[in-house]
Parts: structure tokens; sequence; C-alpha cells
């Protein structure tokens, strides 16, 4: 089963993404949503042990109270993980410095705009 940490403050934003969750084979992935960077990070410093814990893949929002998603990304990339985790950003933000400030992160291949559709998203958890 697929592990996946979806981290997204916005309500609606969430109530969406649930719904196309619930047009999925929920039997295949298993979705955690977080709404800030600061849980997500915690919740993943609370696994490292038990890598069969960790996510396959996090989705990230950039705009979040707490700990945005760049901030996220510098705490993670401290961290000594025994497994590989994909990252997206799926974000509102066509901001030029946080397209570059994904290509820093190497994501510049996983940088998502919302709105995102239900087929954009399927693909987006299943890949």
């Amino acid at each position: 089963m697929k592990k996946i940490i979806i981290v997204e403050d916005d309500d609606i934003q969430v109530f969406i993404l649930k719904k196309y969750l619930s047009n999925l084979n929920q039997n295949t992935i298993k979705v955690e949503f977080f709404e800030n960077g600061l849980e997500a990070i915690n919740h993943i410093k609370a696994h490292l042990n038990t890598p069969e814990l960790l996510p396959d893949k996090i989705i990230l929002d950039i705009n979040m109270p707490l700990l945005n998603g760049w901030q996220f990304l510098t705490e993670f990339h401290t961290l000594e993980i025994s497994k590989d985790i994909c990252i997206n950003i799926l974000t509102s933000s066509e901001n030029p410095s946080d397209i570059e400030q994904a290509k820093y992160y190497n994501l510049q291949d996983h940088y998502h705009l919302k709105p995102i559709n239900f087929e954009e998203f399927k693909i987006l958890m299943m890949d």
C-alpha cells in the first residue's frame, strides 16, 4: 500500500482533494493530511526509525502557517531518511522566485499549480 502525506492548510483544497480521493481505489493508497509543514515534519521525525511508517510520497503546499513548504523542505533535507520519498509541490503560486526555488530542490518537474482537476490528481497520486 502506497503511503501519501498531503500538507495543505486551505480547507477548500482539502475538501476537494478528499472528494477526489473518494473516487480512487482506496485499497492501494493510504493518505494522511497535515495542516502545515511543522505537523508533517514532526510526523516524519517521529517515524525515522520505522521506515515502513514513512510516506512514499509527500504532496506539499508552499504557503502555509508555522512552517511553510520551503522551510519544510530545508528541514526535511537535514534528516537521515533510509527511504526514497517522492515530493511534489501543489501550489497556487506562479511566482518566479518560487519556481526558481523548486529548481534548487530539484523539484521543477514536480511543481503543480492549483486548481488541479481529477485526472491530474489521479496521475499525481499514482505515479
